[in-house]
């Protein structure tokens, strides 16, 4: 990490801050830790840092690989490919994705669950970058399955230029309106307008990183 990156995060948060690895990782700041997620922009600048959260020391941080239980109806679907050893789902402007998690019954509600979307351009192209909402319902018995608890969007995440080259797109998540009893969680991934969109854009894998309390 670059030292007026981590200038820029003592701006913010007014605390000196250790070698930063990854989008996600956890620092050790006194006797709490913190965790958060960063975007950066392609030369390694940084675009901002949101989900900031203290972590009491019996919290262990989990990832899981969601479920895909459906793509969109009609136009909306997603065109599912190859790309050499790697099965994505390609999304153009209005396409959309449906997953699916169980909400462990020790989830931690204070911490703010994030989804990492592992996507990759099609095509090579300059200049280019992608808008996605996240809609997020939790379902259980009496539930109005139609309803979302939380909406994100993430826009004008920068494209690589290079066809294929994986990137992440981080969307901090809520954690009011979560239970955590072992309710059913949907989400919809639905690829909006940006400023400069690429051709398509393909999404290969979607992890949800979270919290659980440990007794």
């Amino acid at each position: 990490m670059s030292e007026a990156y981590k200038r820029n995060i003592k701006r913010v948060y007014g605390r000196e801050v250790p070698e930063i690895r990854d989008d996600d990782d956890v620092i050790l700041l006194g006797d709490v830790r913190r965790a958060f997620s960063a975007r950066v922009s392609a030369s390694g600048g940084l675009l901002d840092i949101t989900n900031i959260m203290m972590m009491p020391t019996n919290i262990n941080l989990q990832s899981v690989t969601l479920d895909i239980i459906g793509k969109g109806a009609g136009s909306s679907k997603t065109t599912t490919a190859i790309h050499g050893i790697t099965l994505a789902e390609e999304f153009g402007v209005g396409d959309e994705l449906y997953l699916h998690w169980v909400e462990p019954a020790n989830l931690d509600k204070v911490i703010n669950p994030s989804l990492l979307i592992a996507a990759f351009p099609v095509a090579s192209e300059s200049g280019r970058t992608v808008s996605f909402d996240l809609d997020m319902g939790e379902q259980f018995v009496g539930s109005d399955v139609t309803q979302s608890i939380v909406t994100v969007s993430e826009v004008d995440v920068p494209v690589p230029e290079t066809a294929n080259e994986n990137f992440p797109i981080v969307c901090p998540i809520s954690a009011t309106g979560l239970f955590g009893n072992g309710s059913a969680i949907y989400f919809r991934i639905r690829r909006v307008a940006s400023s400069n969109d690429p051709m398509d854009v393909a999404v290969h894998h979607v992890q949800l990183n979270y919290g659980i309390i440990v007794s």
